[in-house]
Formats: C-alpha cells, structure tokens, sequence
C-alpha cells in the first residue's frame, strides 16, 4: 500500500474543498478534505451532472450510502465508493439530494 503522506495533496488552501460529513446523514457531521469534481456530462441525448469526490479513504472507513456530504450548501449522498488504484484514495460517486 502507498505510504506516502496524502493530505499535502487535500489541502483546502490548494486543490480541495472542505465538506461536511455526516455518517447515517444527520448529526452535527465532521468537516474533511476532498477534492470534489461536478461533472457534466451528455448521456443518450440528457444532460446530466455526476458529481463525484476523491477522499484519503481512512478518512471515510466504513461508510454506507446513507451518509452525506454538504459541500456549500448542497446536500450529497455518498451513493457508491470504490478503491482508486492501490486503495490509498478513493472514489465517492455523489447524488445531489
């Protein structure tokens, strides 16, 4: 597994945005780096946003896709995650609710 320190790469001050996570999506939540990525993209003719975030993944252990994440002031359910490459990062595919 890489060991190398990953939050040098999530720095709100450079490439990441701070979000607010809440597991199960209520409580008060946890603020965590992510990079975050609105895609826009033209699917069978329909425009559509999918919106996804690269997170360090110790930072989001057991996640479910009951749990949020509000970036601004929009609402994100983490509808799906996925290891990217060796597992150090990985992928939250999000669905704006």
């Amino acid at each position: 597994m890489f060991t190398e320190d990953l939050t040098v790469f999530f720095k709100s001050a450079d490439f990441a945005t701070v979000a607010t996570y809440k597991a199960g999506g209520v409580g008060g939540g946890v603020a965590k780096n992510i990079i975050f990525d609105a895609a826009f993209a033209a699917q069978l003719g329909m425009d559509a946003v999918t919106p996804t975030a690269l997170a360090i993944t110790s930072d989001f252990a057991g996640i479910s896709n009951t749990d949020t994440l509000t970036i601004g002031a929009t609402i994100y359910r983490i509808s799906e995650s996925q290891p990217h490459d060796d597992g150090a990062i990985t992928v939250l595919q999000l669905e704006q609710q």
